[in-house]
């Protein structure tokens, strides 16, 4: 599922990263990582907060998203690090493309996951 731009309202930063993926400038791997970080942190932060203040939601299902995030969280980490085919500019731009269009649809199936536990116990 692609994700949407309408996500304006959520975080700039969240919007800044969906719309520099659809122009598809290639950033420095440090800005990448960090960029990965913030938003499994993000996504993290959200499951623990919903597990302090929410004391209806399923907790089980809520660890379980968390540990997705994670899991998530370091496969994305491990293929910042070893791209295919390093000699081809133009495959290393799609890969790092893809893996931006990836965590970004990584958090947003976390906050959409996250956004269906908590609409259950409405």
């Amino acid at each position: 599922m692609p994700l949407a731009i309408d996500k304006k309202v959520i975080f700039g930063k969240f919007y800044y990263l969906a719309e520099r993926k659809k122009h598809t400038v290639m950033a420095s791997l440090r800005d990448l990582k960090k960029d990965i970080d913030m938003l499994m942190s993000m996504a993290l932060e959200d499951c623990f907060y919903i597990l302090e203040y929410n004391s209806k939601a399923d907790n089980e299902a809520i660890l379980d998203i968390a540990k997705d995030v994670i899991q998530k969280h370091r496969e994305l980490r491990k293929r910042v690090k070893h791209p295919g085919g390093k000699k081809d500019r133009k495959q290393v731009k799609k890969y790092f493309n893809e893996l931006a269009a990836d965590a970004l649809n990584a958090a947003n199936d976390a906050f959409e996951a996250l956004s269906a536990e908590v609409k259950k116990t409405a």
